[in-house]
């Protein structure tokens, strides 16, 4: 994930180092050459189109970054990778029209959830839902936009 962000944005990343449960730090150089912007990311991935983080693990994981999010405003990012071998998905869902998504590049495989915007289900468990999630495209396209270097 590191080196897709690192060839599509000017952003740095480093592996974390889990002692606070972060899988990736993303870092933007200002034009005085210090950092401006940090990113904390969380990597999920699956076999699956829907995850859901159920573990005491995840739950208290996820609480701590929304903690961080409502008390700093700084968001953690998720950022989910489906494993398929298979060119092109169908999702189904009850009551919705299936949805086909083309998986042609290593891009097409992930998708990106800001901490804020993850739904939760009934019992409480944050859930990943892989056609819910933002294009790795889009999230590009959002971070090198002049509106989000300037937040």
């Amino acid at each position: 994930m590191i080196h897709l962000f690192e060839k599509h944005t000017p952003f740095y990343g480093q592996r974390g180092t889990n002692s606070h449960g972060i899988d990736v730090l993303l870092f933007q150089n200002s034009t005085d050459g210090l950092f401006s912007l940090c990113m904390r990311g969380e990597i999920k991935t699956s076999t699956s189109t829907k995850l859901w983080l159920r573990s005491d693990r995840e739950k208290r994981q996820y609480e701590n970054y929304m903690k961080t999010y409502s008390e700093h405003n700084a968001t953690t990012v998720y950022f989910y990778r489906l494993i398929t071998r298979m060119r092109q998905i169908e999702i189904k869902r009850r009551g919705k029209p299936p949805v086909e998504i083309k998986l042609n590049s290593e891009e097409d495989r992930w998708r990106v959830f800001f901490v804020e915007n993850i739904p939760l289900s009934k019992s409480g468990a944050p859930i990943l839902d892989f056609i819910d999630g933002i294009t790795f495209k889009t999230f590009i396209d959002i971070i090198n936009s002049e509106d989000f270097s300037s937040r």
